[in-house]
């Protein structure tokens, strides 16, 4: 069945590459490559999953680049963060609790552009539009284990950190 791809696993890499991703795309008429750490005061980046990838999208820019659930730091390469002074950004993810069923709703679809999510789409909205579609089964152990008494697990609120 697959499953929803992150940087590490697109990269084939243990390590997060993230830095060497970066300066790989670091263009030649700037400076040398040397971000800033992130700081929680600046615009968060949002992890989502595209088409079956879980991706970071730029919060200044269209830029989008994979993620990292084990580095939680974003560098957009199309903008290079100038909005922030060229400072990483921190990744809002969803609960660890919650990705898995996210992703165990997802991995039943078997057409992988339709696996998306977004922050604000519930577990019980991804199960729905699978029975809608005719794929999956309508709830699995580990999306039930998430769901509240209303059948719905809200995010990004109460579960991205």
């Amino acid at each position: 069945m697959g499953r929803i791809v992150d940087h590490r696993a697109h990269f084939r890499t243990a390590e997060s590459g993230l830095d060497f991703h970066v300066q790989n795309f670091w263009p030649p008429h700037e400076d040398r490559f040397n971000p800033k750490p992130p700081r929680e005061k600046d615009p968060h980046a949002l992890a989502v999953v595209n088409h079956g990838r879980w991706i970071v999208r730029c919060p200044h820019c269209p830029g989008a680049q994979m993620a990292d659930p084990e580095d939680r730091r974003f560098f957009c390469i199309d903008c290079l963060m100038a909005a922030v002074k060229g400072r990483w950004a921190v990744v809002d993810w969803p609960a660890e609790v919650i990705t898995p069923a996210i992703e165990e709703a997802l991995l039943q679809r078997p057409v992988v552009t339709t696996r998306n999510w977004e922050p604000g789409e519930d577990i019980s909205y991804l199960v729905a539009e699978n029975v809608m579609h005719g794929t999956g089964h309508p709830v699995t152990r580990r999306m039930e284990s998430q769901l509240d008494e209303t059948g719905s697990v809200a995010l990004p609120n109460a579960g991205v950190h």
